[in-house]
């Protein structure tokens, strides 16, 4: 990521829109002043605040960065990762059929050092994580990338395998964490998706949702039909 888009993404976290709701008031008071005050005094102060409002508006305008951008940032450091799956002809017959790729993308809260409430009442940092979970006829393939809105290198993509002989169950967590919005603290709840086995564990950002619950019961019985076929 170049240092324009992280100083525009930077910018979407520590900035406010103040400046140009600023010089969009001068200017309009500028303007009214101008055409319809009286005496020399209002053609003073019109001239006055009509530039400084017209330069509070275009700097606040520059520095203006949106939900949409934001999304759009983040839509292009996640592109491209499940290219080199799908044209594997290999891997797609290994894919089991009843299950279909889970797509998992949420907001991380605990290792992040900026964050912000967004026009929807979400609440967003610049830490991110992306996955795509496949069901695979012995094992649970993970394509995971944790993107940083705020650093230079591109992000990596992770493989995670994880055999059914030695998995658990998947649980949905329910967190919560306190965060600072200025002078308030406000608890942000949020949910993980976590996923056990011999040799470790993974807990992935979620939105809740009938296709989470949906995967978490087909995998359940995978992984009995697993077990079983092994003792």
């Amino acid at each position: 990521m170049d240092q324009k888009q992280i100083k525009r993404n930077r910018n979407y976290f520590t900035k406010t829109d103040t400046m140009l709701y600023v010089g969009i008031g001068l200017l309009v008071v500028g303007i009214i002043l101008f055409f319809f005050g009286y005496g020399y005094v209002s053609y003073v102060l019109a001239s006055i605040a009509a530039p400084v409002g017209l330069v509070l508006m275009l700097v606040g305008a520059s520095r203006r960065v949106t939900d949409a951008d934001i999304d759009a940032c983040i839509a292009k450091q996640t592109e491209g990762m499940a290219v080199d799956l799908v044209e594997n002809p290999k891997f797609q017959k290994r894919m089991l059929a009843h299950i279909p790729m889970l797509p998992l993308q949420g907001y991380v809260y605990d290792d992040a050092k900026l964050h912000k409430y967004a026009k929807s009442g979400s609440v967003r940092s610049e830490q991110f994580d992306s996955a795509l979970i496949y069901a695979l006829d012995t094992e649970l393939y993970v394509v995971r990338r944790r993107i940083s809105l705020l650093s230079e290198q591109e992000p990596e993509t992770e493989i995670i395998q994880i055999p059914y002989v030695s998995m658990e169950k998947p649980e949905i967590a329910n967190e919560s964490v306190k965060l600072t919005f200025g002078k308030q603290t406000r608890t942000v709840n949020y949910s993980l998706l976590c996923f056990t086995w011999e040799e470790g564990t993974l807990q992935l950002p979620m939105q809740s949702n009938n296709d989470v619950d949906e995967f978490i019961t087909k995998l359940a019985r995978v992984l009995a039909d697993a077990k079983k076929a092994q003792e």
